[in-house]
């Protein structure tokens, strides 16, 4: 095979590769030469894949059910969290709403008790 001057060029056939070497480019000067032999053929290992496929197509599927599975849970755990929260918030509120409507009922009954004290003076008085 033929190459441009200053190029190298790979060649594989079989799972072996060859390289034809040519002259240096001008960038590739100030690496030291390296002799290869034209000879020595260089053999490529097959790599195992970087992740196994599952034998079932379906198998991360059940993995996926049960993390989503889970994931409503601790949501569903969160929401009820967060009721229970609200629901003693709301029933606090509801205790100080009472105990101010119970002051405000008992200061009108005491005025309402003193007025009426007032009204019985007025009403004894002796008219002239």
């Amino acid at each position: 095979m033929a190459s441009p001057a200053g190029a190298a060029t790979n060649t594989v056939q079989g799972g072996t590769a060859t390289a034809d070497v040519t002259a240096p480019s001008q960038s590739a000067s100030l690496i030291p030469p390296v002799n290869v032999p034209a000879s020595a053929p260089v053999t490529i290992q097959p790599q195992a894949p970087a992740m196994t496929t599952p034998t079932k197509p379906g198998a991360h599927a059940l993995t996926v059910k049960d993390v989503l599975a889970s994931h409503g849970q601790k949501l569903d755990q969160i929401l009820q969290a967060q009721i229970a929260k609200l629901q003693a918030t709301l029933n606090s509120q509801v205790d100080t709403v009472v105990a101010g409507t119970d002051a405000v009922i008992a200061h009108a009954e005491s005025q309402t008790a003193e007025f009426q004290a007032i009204l019985g003076q007025i009403s004894n008085i002796p008219t002239e």
